[in-house]
């Protein structure tokens, strides 16, 4: 009845040392915290237990957990159904699936974007192809409380985060080149920002400075705007600059131009990407921003200078349905590369783990910070969760213990009823009554080992 190895030597002593250091004063706690999440995600693992169940029956789009508390996780797919899922619900080692605790179907075109409203996750936005953009509630049960009519087909919409911004406002990006922002206040659009020459695909708000935001659009450019003055993008990002300009303020800050349009300009129109922009997410200090596109590359950008910074990730995904993710403290990412997710360490593009699970193409990911988990979805309509080892040898470990419970108790009501049961009623009383896990994972290694171990115990 051998369970799951304890934590080694080495893995206690580096423990030990990092809390006497930390004690000391030594150690600063932001230090320690990204040296925690660094071997959380560097062994990060598919989840045997907890796993999510999806209701969904066709390929996910878009996921959101809401950033108040860690708590919901929000999913949308190409069928227009929504679902919500508990994530403190499940209980450790339970092998049971974690069901949605609301579902919706909410239309019959395909829904493209999800977001929870930042300061209420009891209020979430989601849009799609048919050019409708709605707001819900999420009581019970769902309802619409708001929606607007773009005229377009959407496929991103973004509220700021940003703790100083306004609430009211959603940027709304689609089949069209003019970005509008719309006021939930209001009723109506508050903002059009004018400058790309095709659809803009993805839009971001700068989580630090409340008033900026980003924009990617087909024609393969990146804008930087300023609700301030909407009437002109602040700078355009270009792959080929790798140093800020030498021109500076009095202060010694850098001039900020207003760009031209590329039909009025007499250089080669500066491009992010050699095809479209597929995605583009903010860092969470908002200096940094990264962008992918249908080239199959990764770059990382200097928000304030709009320089490349030159890191090289081995990308290869050109899908125009993409979603990437950045941990907490800047440190990874999370990359969806057909069938697999890759995460990378931002400042160097070093892979650090490749998380294989899926039997169909990744669409979207998104980390929860909180417990240092990662969450996937694509095209084969699941939800996966990832976990770190240590979370997962915990709860391969509690459940064995329930497992042992479940069967001394079948076997103090047999002994009871004078039988004598065999190791096969046991098996039967303790894991196959539960249908759930029955025929999806299988029976792990480690549950085979112990039934035949105790063969001959249990038939004495």
């Amino acid at each position: 009845r051998q369970g799951p190895s304890p934590p080694s030597r080495a893995g206690k002593k580096m423990l030990s040392r990092e809390l006497k250091l930390r004690e000391l004063g030594a150690l600063r706690p932001s230090a320690q915290r990204k040296r925690i999440a660094k071997r959380s995600y560097s062994s990060l693992c598919l989840s045997s237990y907890g796993d999510v169940a999806s209701s969904h029956d066709a390929p996910i789009t878009c996921m959101d957990i809401d950033s108040k508390n860690q708590r919901l996780l929000l999913s949308v797919d190409l069928h227009g159904k929504i679902a919500i899922h508990n994530l403190e619900k499940q209980e450790l080692g339970a092998m049971e699936k974690l069901s949605p605790v609301k579902q919706a179907h909410v239309s019959h075109s395909a829904l493209r974007s999800c977001q929870w409203y930042p300061p209420d996750p009891g209020v979430f936005v989601c849009a799609g192809v048919d050019g409708r953009m709605k707001i819900w509630a999420a009581g019970s049960p769902m309802r619409i409380i708001d929606e607007f009519k773009l005229g377009f087909p959407i496929r991103q919409t973004r509220m700021s985060t940003c703790p100083s911004a306004s609430a009211s406002l959603i940027a709304v990006c689609g089949e069209s080149p003019i970005v509008r922002v719309c006021d939930m206040l209001s009723g109506g659009t508050a903002h059009s920002l004018i400058g790309h020459t095709k659809s803009v695909n993805t839009v971001a708000w700068n989580p630090v400075k409340q008033f900026c935001l980003v924009t990617g659009s087909s024609d393969g450019t990146i804008r930087s705007w300023d609700l301030r003055r909407p009437k002109g993008s602040l700078h355009v990002f270009d792959k080929q600059k790798t140093s800020p300009d030498p021109e500076n303020n009095p202060d010694g800050s850098r001039k900020r131009k207003r760009q031209t349009s590329p039909s009025s300009s007499s250089r080669t129109p500066r491009r992010a990407h050699a095809g479209a922009v597929t995605h583009i997410k903010f860092t969470a200090k908002g200096d940094k921003l990264l962008s992918t596109g249908g080239d199959g590359r990764m770059r990382r950008w200097d928000v304030e200078s709009g320089c490349n910074s030159m890191v090289h990730y081995s990308t290869a995904n050109v899908s125009a349905i993409l979603r990437i993710d950045v941990s907490l403290y800047d440190q990874y990412i999370a990359y969806p590369e057909k069938h697999q997710v890759r995460i990378f360490e931002a400042h160097s593009g070093k892979t650090m783990r490749t998380l294989q699970g899926h039997f169909d193409p990744v669409l979207c990911c998104t980390f929860r910070d909180s417990c240092q988990e990662l969450y996937s979805a694509g095209a084969d309509h699941s939800i996966l969760r990832w976990v770190p080892k240590s979370m997962e040898d915990e709860a391969k470990s509690v459940s064995l213990e329930r497992v042992k419970q479940q069967r001394s108790a079948a076997a103090a009501a047999d002994r009871g009823a004078g039988g004598n049961p065999s190791s096969a009623d046991y098996y039967h009383t303790g894991m196959r009554s539960r249908g759930e896990y029955d025929g999806y994972y299988g029976e792990p290694d480690w549950l085979d080992a112990w039934t035949s171990s105790d063969d001959d115990a249990v038939g004495a």
